[in-house]
């Protein structure tokens, strides 16, 4: 469950309740997807300041938070799906409220509410990797 929709699944009702099918959910399962190891990013290089910068940050991560020393790339995993460059399915979900599944999203045809759910097909998880590093962090794989 994310952190933000077990913290007030009400509020992801509301917002699914108003904008429905024009809303993409990049589901964590998704994004688990993309993975980047030490060895990784050590080999990663950098053109500029901002890709020397985004190097730095994830080296940093992997290195001091990260049980395995590695990194998930959630958040830019969501630019692919605002720029519509991996496919989206529409989903009916509705919302778990309470308990400790609070928040959690799950397929509910009848009551729930129709969202896109970006999807990244398998196989094509280091190519999604390799534009995210690319395209928003100034980095060649």
């Amino acid at each position: 469950v994310d952190f933000n929709f077990k913290a007030d699944p009400q509020a992801v009702e509301n917002v699914m309740r108003v904008f429905g099918d024009r809303m993409i959910i990049v589901p964590y399962d998704e994004t688990r997807k993309l993975r980047l190891s030490e060895e990784d990013i050590l080999s990663l290089t950098f053109n500029d300041e901002a890709g020397q910068l985004s190097r730095d940050l994830m080296l940093a991560h992997a290195r001091g938070w990260s049980q395995d020393q590695s990194i998930l790339l959630h958040d830019p995993a969501t630019l692919l799906a605002l720029e519509g460059l991996y496919p989206t399915i529409q989903q009916t979900f509705s919302v778990i409220r309470d308990g400790p599944n609070a928040g959690k999203l799950v397929i509910d045809p009848e009551n729930g509410f129709t969202v896109q759910r970006m999807t990244i097909p398998e196989g094509e998880e280091r190519a999604a990797t390799d534009t995210i590093l690319q395209r928003y962090l100034h980095l060649q794989p």
